[in-house]
């Protein structure tokens, strides 16, 4: 049952990666156009798509809290670089993916998504806000369903920034 279960993962892993080099491809199609992009919206782009990346490893190290952490870490930079893609600001120093995404205009169909996602932010770290150890907090499923949610606003956003 552990191979099968491996297995799978395997086949996700490859699902996920291709998807991550897709989406890292959006900024050279970016320049060909030749939009202008600046420099800090396509570095908030490119570590957004890593710490889904990194994600998706943790996901795999059975380190559950780490995943759930930085599929949120995820949905905020590439929230706000379509924030300063769109606005030509910088939106501070906000972690509220709600914020975030209404400014961007997310639809309201990602809305449960960002609202799940939020309280990873300080949840996943801190006992005291855990009220609990935060890596007992969670599991495969729930990390699964995280990476879930966070892929799916990276694409949103992914296509958003090639407007």
């Amino acid at each position: 049952m552990e191979d099968t279960a491996a297995i799978a993962r395997g086949k996700q892993n490859v699902r996920i990666l291709y998807d991550i080099m897709k989406i890292q491809s959006i900024f050279g199609s970016l320049n060909k156009v030749g939009l202008d992009v600046r420099k800090e919206v396509e570095h908030w782009w490119l570590q957004a798509v890593k710490d889904l990346d990194s994600a998706h490893k943790n996901l795999n190290m059975e380190e559950y809290h780490l995943t759930a952490f930085l599929c949120q870490q995820s949905v905020e930079k590439a929230l706000k670089a379509l924030y300063m893609h769109r606005l030509k600001e910088s939106p501070g120093t906000t972690h509220s993916l709600i914020f975030l995404g209404q400014k961007t205009g997310i639809p309201k169909e990602y809305h449960n998504g960002l609202r799940r996602l939020s309280p990873d932010f300080v949840i996943t770290r801190y006992p005291d806000a855990a009220q609990a150890v935060p890596h007992e907090l969670y599991d495969e499923k729930i990390a699964a369903e995280r990476i879930e949610i966070a892929r799916k606003v990276i694409e949103w956003v992914s296509q958003e920034l090639k407007k």
